[in-house]
């Protein structure tokens, strides 16, 4: 065959008996945008880079869509009303100065390619969802290309902007529909309730007698917004503004929570509270007005016209929207506001979104927590609406969308995939609205999701601190809440004692109360095998020590280069820190520095961060953690290890290693080994909490008199020691307070130029009076470090013997002993007079 493209590609095709082969080469420019919808089968790819095509053939509105990642991974699908893979085809990409080179090898028996078939590499002109760099990067073409493949030499070429617009209705086709499409033959938008007479009176009617329904159940108004809206000014970032139009309102905005804000409608909320507060109709005339301006035709064509290309957060936010009108339309039922005409078109537009998710795509994005948010409103709307013919239906098929999303992002341990603190429990509350709205409207609900729910919960609850905040991980408390986007003002204890009584969460009530509801046995400890998360504590009380250790892999989404990271708690607060998250604007220092190495109690080398994003295949582990903790009476200890290299990916070839001992009620040894070769630079950075503090000899003491924290170098003597504290360039000494806040903490870096293997050893210990701080000295025989420590509560002898690693511990009333094998387990014994 004879090919043509344009000039940013180059390509080579040929066609044997049973095959077509396809090789080229684009030039290509890294953006900034993540996250594209990836076809079924792959939960990791869209975290890396890749080589994404389309193949329009055969009839109109078909086609093939192949995904060829760096290490060969081949992921497919036909483009037609079925969506089945491609078995059998192999592909392989891999980056060049300028672009990418990639190969695909295509069965004729598995495609539907005929002798003439146009084969395009097609991007889109906006990205999808706006991540920072340590996410990775979607690659776009410098322009749409295509290359087109004719049996004949002098065939024309297609029109200019063919393969382009071929695609656009495409995506529109799978993306668009969504209920509201400007087509007047379309069969949902001809649909009406199933109840006959007057619409609005029988709605009025429901709207009365079913509270169920969540008419009356929003929560308080911000009357400040609520008023500011009555200008059509819009609150964000702490500023107030002008209000995007309605045509802006489909995820137009720049800033990631004001456009949501706006394209899930949450502000309806604050207008109806506000009117229902004050009795003021001005601000149920401005709801009102805001449904019947959204849902004006020519609003909507403008919202889907071709040239605009949709997002994932379109299909979380619309039925999220719809949800929220209709419930703000329930309010205003009992007012003269409230047109039929207007209440039927809301009907018809969840009809067509309930049709346009049952047959899109995304129905099969099982493997994130957006998978769970659709579901959940889909379930809310079929309630809601349940006058509409298909919403039994749509309910059913929701239901088993939840259990494919929950097997697919929950971890065996029951950890949510992601291994986000947050996000494990919005998946709950997610979960938990849809199934709770069944309950009230007297829905019956499947058993199994009422078991996930409680086994959910179960596990949120073992990331509560002792004093009842929340162990981060990843993008994780949102600042204690669990949602800042939606619910806020829910937080993992105010969940747990709402709801884990009515599902028999016995240890979760334990955990959020301190013991005094519940059931739950020491240990108290847990460690999670498969997110390789250790969360240790002596007692439940908020006074007891508490420690979260991160030894697990990278995670699916939400996550930062923060291995081996640790937190500590003691006397009710908060200690060391991980500063989870706050906006996700790749354009703020907090949020590059809070996701990254630096922003971390862990090592950087060579001034270079971790590098784990760079290796798709560890994000999620295949086989469970074992043989690496041990919870005792006395004493506990968990280890990990970091094995992906420093920089740019993963050139820096150095390994870390690091193991916590924790003696209950006292202090925790950190003993950290560097392998490799060479001399490096090593830098080991422990984060405070924003606390009073001064510095010490050998670290940092915080200094609030009411519960504290030393942090001091045991090993080796000579280290250097740098302390920042709310400093804005280079930027570090933060902790964050709020979307967009931040305060002034101490980061704590100790680094020295050494040659490799080494090995260092930090004491922490939490104290109420510095009488309690113990008084230590090292002495190195050999491959042995021994450690002195005389006080608090009863003097002891650790020894650590660096190759095979062994950390010996003994005092008046206990011996224990951890020695690492070959295959990263450790034997333990401990013995106790």
């Amino acid at each position: 065959p004879h090919a043509r493209s344009r000039s940013t590609t180059e390509a080579r095709v040929s066609a044997a008996a049973d095959a077509w082969r396809f090789e080229f080469v684009c030039e290509a420019r890294p953006s900034e945008n993540s996250a594209p919808l990836l076809p079924i089968g792959d939960p990791d790819v869209w975290k890396g880079e890749y080589v994404q095509v389309f193949m329009p053939c055969g009839e109109e509105g078909e086609g093939l869509h192949l995904s060829v990642t760096r290490d060969g991974r081949a992921i497919s699908e036909r483009c037609d009303k079925a969506l089945d893979p491609i078995p059998g085809w192999q592909g392989r990409a891999k980056e060049i100065e300028g672009g990418w080179q990639a190969e695909i090898v295509l069965p004729r028996a598995a495609s539907p390619l005929s002798s003439k078939v146009r084969f395009a590499r097609w991007t889109p002109d906006e990205g999808i969802t706006r991540w920072p760099t340590p996410y990775g990067s979607w690659w776009h073409v410098a322009s749409p290309d295509f290359l087109e493949i004719h049996p004949e030499s002098d065939a024309p070429p297609p029109a200019e902007d063919a393969i382009e617009e071929f695609m656009r209705r495409r995506e529109r086709t799978l993306l668009l529909q969504a209920g509201l499409a400007p087509r007047e033959e379309a069969a949902y938008l001809k649909e009406k309730p199933s109840k006959g007479g007057a619409f609005l009176e029988a709605f009025r009617a429901r709207a009365a007698a079913h509270a169920w329904l969540g008419y009356d159940q929003l929560p308080p108004a911000n009357m400040t917004q609520a008023r500011d809206m009555l200008a059509d000014r819009f609150w964000f970032r702490d500023a107030c503004v002008p209000m995007a139009s309605p045509y802006d309102w489909d995820d137009g905005g720049s800033d990631a929570f004001a456009t949501v804000h706006l394209a899930r409608f949450d502000f309806l909320v604050d207008l109806v509270g506000a009117w229902r507060e004050t009795g003021d109709l001005a601000f149920a005339r401005k709801a009102f007005e805001c449904i019947e301006t959204w849902l004006a035709p020519h609003d909507l064509r403008q919202s889907l016209a071709p040239k605009r290309h949709p997002s994932r957060w379109s299909w979380i936010n619309l039925p999220h929207r719809l949800v929220n009108m209709l419930r703000a339309a329930g309010s205003l039922a009992g007012t003269e506001i409230l047109k039929e005409e207007t209440l039927l078109r809301l009907y018809q537009a969840v009809a067509g979104a309930l049709e346009a998710l049952d047959g899109s795509i995304i129905t099969r994005h099982y493997n994130k927590n957006h998978s769970l948010i659709m579901a959940n409103h889909a379930v809310a709307l079929s309630v809601l609406c349940g006058e509409l013919r298909r919403a039994e239906f749509l309910r059913a098929r929701y239901f088993e969308h939840f259990r494919r999303a929950l097997r697919t992002q929950f971890l065996p341990d029951d950890v949510q995939a992601e291994l986000s603190t947050a996000y494990h429990m919005i998946c709950y509350q997610r979960l938990t609205e849809a199934t709770s709205l069944c309950e009230k409207a007297g829905v019956a609900v499947p058993s199994d999701l009422t078991d996930w729910r409680r086994r959910i919960l179960t596990i949120g609850a073992r990331y509560l601190t002792p004093h009842g905040r929340i162990f981060n991980f990843n993008d994780g408390g949102m600042q204690g809440a669990v949602d800042a986007i939606g619910r806020a003002e829910d937080t993992f204890p105010s969940i747990i004692l709402r709801e884990g009584p009515a599902l028999g969460a016995a240890e979760a009530l334990a955990l959020a109360t301190h013991g005094r509801e519940g059931a739950l046995s020491p240990p108290f400890s847990h460690a999670m095998p498969w997110a390789g998360h250790y969360l240790m504590r002596d007692g439940l009380e908020p006074e007891n020590i508490g420690l979260a250790f991160d030894g697990g892999p990278f995670g699916l989404a939400h996550a930062h280069e923060d291995a081996l990271t640790l937190t500590l708690t003691a006397y009710g607060k908060t200690l060391l820190a991980d500063l989870g998250s706050g906006a996700y604007d790749p354009a703020l220092p907090m949020r590059r520095y809070s996701a990254s190495t630096e922003g971390h109690s862990t090592f950087c080398v060579d001034g270079c961060g971790q590098a784990s994003r760079w290796f798709p295949a560890t994000w999620r582990r295949q086989a469970p953690i074992e043989g690496r903790h041990w919870f005792g009476r006395a004493v506990q200890f968990a280890a990990g290890e970091y094995g992906l290299g420093y920089g740019n990916r993963g050139e820096i070839k150095v390994e870390h290693r690091r193991a916590i001992l924790f003696v209950n009620g006292a202090y925790l040894l950190v003993f950290d080994r560097l392998l490799g070769s060479g001399e490096r630079l090593l830098e080991s950075r422990f984060i405070f909490n924003a606390l009073p503090w001064r510095e010490t000899e050998r670290g940092v003491r915080t200094t609030t008199g009411t519960g504290d924290l030393d942090v001091r170098a045991l090993w080796p003597e000579a280290l250097a020691k740098e302390i920042a504290c709310g400093r804005e360039e280079p930027f570090a000494g933060w902790v964050i307070r709020g979307l967009y806040g931040k305060l002034p903490a101490p980061r704590l870096t100790f680094s020295a130029r050494a040659p490799l293997p080494a090995l260092w050893v930090t004491l922490l210990t939490p104290f109420r009076e510095e009488s309690e701080i113990p008084r230590v000295s090292t002495e190195k025989r050999g491959d042995r470090l021994e450690i002195h420590i005389e006080g608090r509560r009863s003097d002891a002898r650790v020894v650590c013997r660096e190759e095979p690693f062994e950390v010996i511990f003994h005092n008046a009333r206990t011996r224990f002993s951890a020695t690492a094998e070959a295959d990263g387990r450790f034997q333990f014994r401990e013995e106790s007079s």
